[in-house]
């Protein structure tokens, strides 16, 4: 079993008997939050709907914001999601505020990168090989739709 708390790019394999048999590291973005994520986040939530006239920004400014801001972590988590494979490795699923899409990255049994995958947006990952994924997305007609692709080296 891989375990992880997030708090860094490493996850420990561990055996039936609790004994940590693997461990995994790889380097990733610096996790603190910095000011521009959080200015970014704040406009984010300025521009909604709900405060798009005078009094809803004055309600923002006065007592969403300063509720929402305190409540901000001063760092993110590494990653945000293990998915096991069959052979031992394991699709690591990074925290969402690392791209604008979903990605991921397989190690392989002892814990090695092999690659990383960037999901389109607007796409879901259901499963997942060391080859192919499984995902889920909305046609140009928003039906939903599932298909399976074989995971290519990307050109240039």
């Amino acid at each position: 079993m891989w375990y992880g708390t997030a708090d860094n790019y490493e996850l420990e394999h561990l055996d039936w008997t609790g004994r940590v048999t693997r461990i995994a590291r790889w380097a990733g973005p610096d996790l603190a939050v910095t000011e521009e994520q959080v200015g970014r986040y704040r406009d984010y939530l300025m521009g909604l709907d709900r405060y798009a006239d005078p009094e809803g920004r004055r309600r923002f400014e006065r007592e969403v914001w300063p509720r929402r801001r305190e409540y901000l972590p001063d760092r993110f988590p590494a990653y945000e999601a293990l998915l096991s494979l069959r052979d031992g490795g394991l699709w690591v699923r990074t925290h969402p505020w690392h791209a604008p899409g979903e990605e991921l990255h397989l190690l392989d049994r002892n814990g090695a990168w092999l690659r990383r995958l960037k999901m389109p947006s607007g796409s879901v990952l259901l499963d997942a090989g060391p080859d192919w994924v499984l995902i889920s997305q909305r046609n140009e007609f928003d039906v939903p739709t599932v298909a399976v692709y074989e995971l290519v080296e990307a050109a240039g």
